[in-house]
This record gives structure tokens, sequence and C-alpha cells, in this order.
């Protein structure tokens, strides 16, 4: 039985995230099901969101443009490629032989795109916008037990409305009990060093 919650389409992306990780771990069949299940409910919007966050073939063009004009103007190793430096986790960028003359062709090359510019930062507005609004979903609850031991709190909390059921007393005991047999386990050991020393 399905149950109607709202939500807004940013935090959708989010969740399916989820759910994708969780189709790739093995469930009993029952489980896999009411995940696929979800998923289904959950991919015409999704497909849609995706469809909309991309960007115009005009404005491709114009990237593929500046990647060109970057690598053409950018300092060069031995081998000729163009040299790059990291600015981030994940992030880098070409390092110009004249920066100041880069600046000044990139700016021309903006003037010439600039109406497939103008139209992606306006289609990016209105995509951010989107994300804002809610949709009611009709989804299938998802027993608790369904959930990988090693679901991290920010999975557990996406998917706080989709889960019934909660952890057993005996997982919650067995949990405490394995955190409080660590600092026991630590006094035992500085007990058998002192009593090498001596």
């Amino acid at each position: 039985m399905t149950k109607k919650i709202n939500i807004k389409r940013f935090r959708l992306l989010d969740i399916w995230e989820v759910f994708r990780e969780l189709s790739h771990n093995k469930q009993d069949k029952v489980g896999a099901y009411y995940i696929g299940k979800n998923m289904k409910k959950m991919e015409e919007e999704v497909i849609l969101l995706t469809e909309a966050a991309r960007p115009s073939k005009e404005y491709e063009v114009f990237e593929k443009a500046k990647e060109k004009l970057q690598k053409k103007m950018a300092k060069k190793n031995k081998d000729g490629t163009p040299m790059m430096e990291v600015i981030g986790p994940g992030r880098a960028r070409f390092i110009m032989e004249n920066r100041e003359e880069f600046e000044i062709e990139l700016t021309k090359l903006k003037e010439k795109h600039k109406k497939a510019i103008d139209a992606e930062a306006k289609g990016q507005e209105e995509y951010e916008a989107l994300l804002q609004t809610e949709l009611e979903l009709g989804i299938y609850p998802i027993q608790y037990n369904w959930i990988p031991n090693k679901a991290s709190p920010a999975q557990m909390m996406l998917l706080d409305d989709f889960i019934i059921g909660e952890p057993s007393q005996e997982e919650v005991d067995k949990s405490i009990g394995k955190k409080e047999e660590e600092p026991e386990k630590e006094s035992k050991k500085k007990g058998s060093t002192k009593g090498k020393k001596k």
C-alpha cells in the first residue's frame, strides 16, 4: 500500500541517489521489490529534472570554444600539453601564458556567444526555482531491516519518510555493548603493559 508525501524536487534527487545505492546491495526479494517500486515511482520526475539541468547545444558550443582558447593560450609542458594547477578538491584550471591577453580574448568570445550565455543563465535560474517547488509522491514504505548496516546518518535522514519500523532492543544493546567493551579492552591492555614493566 502506498502513502502520499509532499517533497521538494531538490530533495527528490538526493533520495534517488540513496535508492540507487541501495539497489546495488543484495536484498531479500521483498525488500528488492519495494525499493524497485519506489525507484519506478520517482524515475519519470528524475529524468525530467536531469533533462532540465542539461545546457543548451548553443551553450555547449561556447564551452568547447572556451576550452579550445584555454588550451591554446596556456603554458605548455615539455610534451606540448597545456599546464594545469589544482585550485581545490576535484578542481583544476589552465595556467595562462599571459592572463591579461587571455581575458581579452575570452571577453571577445563571450560577446560572440552572448545570446547563448544569457539564455543559459536564465535557464539555470529557472531550474534552481524548479528544484524548490514541491510535488506529491506516492511511495511504498520500506522496512527498517531492509536498510544496509553501513547506511550513513545522512542516508537515514533522507529516507525518514519511507522507513517503517525501528531498531530492535537487541540491536540497540549490541551497538551499545560494542562501544562499552572498547574502553574495557583498553584498560586491560594498559594493565598488562604495567605488569611487563615490573
